[in-house]
């Protein structure tokens, strides 16, 4: 309303840029836990400002797992990891259990990798392959 008038003015006297415009606003709209307008507003541009890896991140910064999930899942495969990662808490065996409910084979394949950097052993690097088999074998 009247305070988004206001800040818009503020932003024009100062000069503030519009991608550090919108980080600031998804950061307040997180605060103030107004996940709605924090969506409207990563939707008001084609591929927002601070892109959907900005909107994930206040998400998880105000703990909201799953509001971050929305975006989250709209990354590039890189970049998605690492936040899937985040998401689960580091949990290499509940991220890929995402990555199958998604069916996303990129994502299970990076996880596969990080599993075997991580853990060492190719148990889990064995149970994502497992993953991966039934991904492809139901396409």
């Amino acid at each position: 309303g009247n305070e988004l008038r206001v800040a818009e003015d503020i932003k024009k006297e100062f000069g503030v840029s519009d991608r550090r415009w919108m980080w600031l606003r998804a950061k307040v709209l997180a605060q103030e836990e107004q996940w709605d307008e924090l969506e409207k507003l990563s939707k008001s541009k084609r591929v927002p400002l601070i892109g959907f890896q900005g909107f994930a991140e206040v998400c998880l910064s105000h703990s909201n797992k799953m509001e971050a999930l929305k975006y989250i899942l709209k990354l590039k495969e890189d970049t998605k990891v690492n936040f899937v990662l985040r998401y689960t808490d580091g949990d290499i065996k509940k991220a890929a259990k995402l990555a199958l409910e998604q069916k996303d084979l990129e994502c299970l394949q990076l996880l596969r990798e990080k599993a075997i950097e991580k853990t060492r052993t190719a148990n889990l690097a064995n149970e994502i392959d497992e993953y991966v088999s039934q991904l492809r074998s139901k396409k």
